[in-house]
């Protein structure tokens, strides 16, 4: 054969074999869990989808195919494995808004970077308008990044607004291998500025989440500094087993707690730093949430000066916690469901965000999260990892707290549902005995308490190491 003839069938030759596994690789890649692309989008609901809702409906696994509609996907696929019996509604008994100083504060601007315009105070309220009307074709792609910005500004402020925020909880855990386990402690964060426009630290928030029980986790804690603008958040670790306080990068905010499904950046459903983040709004859909009650709840003042729901009263909080381990003895002994008794689905109209990390070290990837359009709360999260492997879905479940005159309106966080996919993993984070505290006066800590040194047990010595590089 000669030489021309020899190279032509050789380029034949290579060229249909590369194209052919080109082909299949493509279709590999596709149809792969690990594909960065998250769920089809799905067409928008309107009112006559949730026709079939009627008062007390119950969804289970035999007839959820029927709902499959009325659900985001990573909802719907828990039903038949973790859910459990769902009882919906047609809605609730109260309408989701705030009182009328924080409807209507907007009193904020956006950076090119669309962080936080540089303010002495963060006021209480929605710093953006809500984007009540956003209904039509997703806009340009700029507006929509200033909008989807807007709008998780917005979902920031329910928690600046109560300036500081201090819950008891308790995350009960499980996984395939380990029996169940229960961790008891508490979160108590401050917003600085929404404190005092004298503030010069430049910090967002501080934030100390710490441990009581079981004992060998006695006094672990983790202290976090967020500041404005795009430095990183700065973390530290209290370690009961080295009794040393160690400084940890702020990614490590993602990182798992004690082998739990929760991490940090978990708490509340939405605990990451905004300026770090690419969110775009996707769509405006309608779907079922879950609701602790379909009836708002009344704020009392405490003896501390703060306000508090009359549902996470002491007494009731402690009844709720020993109601709580026992659901858990009962459904490590039956099925491993995880809803507990008394939540409520109802019919909401929600954005989508989808949301990429701009730090490379983060271990979340992209982030798809739903955000109540009214209240203005997220709601669903659906985390994947770097390598685009659906990771995590989240759900926050939150109540409606409101003074007797309704001059005072706030969220109650009642429960966070953490379910790990990739580690076959789930958790519950039970919030009681909140506060929303206006100052420090009464409080039995101060912001000093807010600090490396005042992780470490008071009758202890202080030791403070660095991350080794």
């Amino acid at each position: 054969m000669a030489m021309p003839e020899v190279l032509t069938c050789f380029t034949e030759r290579f060229f249909s074999r590369f194209l052919i596994s080109a082909v299949i690789f493509w279709g590999l890649l596709c149809s792969s869990s690990y594909a960065t692309e998250g769920p089809t989008p799905r067409v928008k609901n309107d009112e006559n989808s949730f026709s079939s809702i009627k008062t007390e409906t119950e969804i289970t696994c035999d007839n959820s195919v029927q709902f499959r509609e009325l659900f985001i996907p990573e909802i719907f696929e828990l039903i038949c494995s973790d859910l459990g019996s769902i009882k919906a509604t047609e809605k609730i008994l109260y309408s989701w808004r705030m009182d009328d100083s924080f409807e209507s504060a907007n009193t904020m601007t956006l950076d090119k970077d669309l962080s936080l315009s540089t303010a002495s105070e963060l006021p209480r309220g929605f710093p953006f308008e809500k984007s009540a009307n956003f209904e039509s074709d997703i806009p340009t792609e700029e507006s929509n990044r200033k909008l989807a910005a807007a709008l998780l500004w917005n979902v920031n402020s329910h928690f600046w607004s109560n300036k500081i925020i201090w819950s008891a909880i308790s995350i009960s855990f499980r996984d395939s291998d380990l029996p169940l386990r229960t961790l008891i402690g508490e979160i108590k964060r401050f917003y600085p500025k929404a404190l005092t426009s004298q503030d010069t630290t430049e910090q967002f928030f501080r934030e100390v989440v710490s441990f009581r029980e079981p004992s060998a986790l006695k006094d672990l804690a983790f202290l976090t500094f967020r500041f404005t603008g795009m430095t990183e958040d700065f973390l530290w670790l209290y370690s009961p087993a080295i009794s040393a306080v160690r400084q940890l990068t702020g990614h490590n905010r993602s990182d798992s707690i004690f082998r739990s499904a929760v991490s940090l950046d978990d708490f509340f459903l939405w605990s990451g730093k905004n300026e770090l983040l690419e969110p775009a709004i996707s769509e405006i859909i309608s779907a079922l949430v879950p609701f602790a009650s379909i009836s708002a709840s009344r704020l009392l003042v405490d003896e501390m000066g703060c306000y508090q729901s009359e549902n996470q009263l002491p007494g009731s909080s402690q009844q709720r916690r020993a109601d709580l381990r026992s659901y858990w003895e009962n459904i490590a002994q039956t099925r491993n469901q995880l809803v507990p008794e008394g939540l409520v689905f109802v019919p909401r109209k929600l954005f989508r965000l989808d949301i990429i990390p701009k730090d490379p070290y983060s271990h979340y990837g992209r982030q798809v999260m739903y955000v109540d359009q009214d209240s203005q709360l997220p709601i669903f999260k659906v985390v994947y990892d770097q390598s685009g492997a659906h990771w995590k879905t989240v759900i926050q479940v939150n109540g409606l707290g409101k003074t007797e005159d309704l001059s005072y309106k706030s969220l109650v966080p009642v429960y966070t549902l953490v379910f790990d996919r990739l580690n076959k993993s789930a958790a519950l984070i039970a919030y009681s005995n909140t506060r929303f505290c206006s100052s420090f006066d009464k409080l039995p800590f101060n912001p000093q308490d807010f600090s490396p040194a005042g992780l470490y047990p008071s009758s202890s010595e202080v030791e403070v190491q660095d991350m080794p590089q």
